[in-house]
């Protein structure tokens, strides 16, 4: 598993554990670097994400805390898949 991948991986498990402050700063620890390596400005990457380039800022500096929908969107535009396993 590639590390970006991995630390994707690991910063959606640690938002669905603790969903608290840490969320939005693991998340911030993905996204970034990530569109980055994507070469995408932030302006680009809320373009293709559906989202207001005030929440992509608020991503990557760990001041948001969002939901599912949002993940989705970031993830999707990353070239990542949110994937959620569990029994119910």
């Amino acid at each position: 598993m590639r590390s970006g991948v991995r630390a994707a991986v690991g910063a959606i498990c640690s938002m669905l554990e603790t969903m608290d402050g840490t969320t939005a700063t693991g998340l911030s620890s993905v996204i970034r670097p990530r569109r980055e390596a994507l070469g995408l400005s932030q302006r680009e990457f809320a373009g293709q994400a559906g989202l207001s380039l005030r929440t992509v800022v608020a991503l990557e500096h760990g001041e948001a805390n969002p939901g599912l929908p949002v993940l989705w969107s970031c993830f999707g535009a990353l070239g990542l898949v949110i994937s959620i396993h569990g029994e119910w």
